[in-house]
């Protein structure tokens, strides 16, 4: 599955609420989605001008989760309607979220502490991040989760040398969530990642 797209956002801790209700709404205006003006689409009848241009990320704390909910520009295509790269199976086989074309990065400072924290992205995002947003908690939106973390703690534990993958895969899920349920609607995808997993930091939501 090749990453067509990071979408980073970096947002210190969310503050934990009682009752339901709204954290916040994020805005993007529309029209951005090259970049800083070198980004260009694939070269592909499946991708037009739109498909990946992010407009907005509301984020609703329920009782036990925060819901996130990004909506884009054009609707979301399904992979059941994409034939694979390899043989005439559709993509819905590999990618069975009911979505493909792109990642979505969170990652949170919750600390707000000049260079506690991480500054590396996952591997093929070539970025990094600026230590005065290091962060403690990223949560990545990805078409095949599974997979995906597979793959971290292959690459962790290879740049370490570790011989047990299996703390590798202990130290990546106490700070790396890669949420699995999730509910794609025509422009909008929705996501849940429990508040246990963000709990802690400073008690104040502000977009960064």
């Amino acid at each position: 599955m090749k990453r067509l797209l990071l979408l980073a956002l970096v947002f210190p801790v969310l503050t934990a609420w009682g009752a339901e209700r709204q954290v916040a709404t994020l805005d993007d205006p529309a029209g951005d989605d090259h970049g800083n003006g070198t980004l260009v689409y694939p070269q592909r009848e499946d991708f037009q001008p739109g498909d990946l241009d992010l407009l907005s990320l509301r984020i609703v704390r329920t009782d036990d989760a925060y819901r996130f909910e990004a909506t884009f520009r054009n609707p979301i295509r399904n992979p059941a309607s994409v034939a694979g790269d390899v043989g005439p199976e559709s993509l819905s086989n590999f990618a069975r979220r009911g979505f493909y074309a792109f990642n979505l990065d969170l990652y949170f400072d919750q600390d707000r502490v000049q260079g506690s924290g991480n500054t590396y992205t996952l591997p093929g995002r070539h970025v990094n991040i600026d230590a005065s947003h290091a962060w403690e908690k990223a949560v990545i939106l990805t078409p095949r989760p599974e997979l995906m973390r597979r793959q971290l703690i292959d690459a962790l534990a290879e740049s370490e040398g570790a011989r047990n993958p299996d703390d590798v895969a202990q130290r990546i899920d106490r700070s790396i969530l890669l949420p699995s349920e999730l509910r794609v609607r025509n422009r909008s995808i929705s996501f849940t990642v429990p508040a246990a997993f963000l709990a802690g930091g400073r008690p104040a939501f502000s977009a960064r």
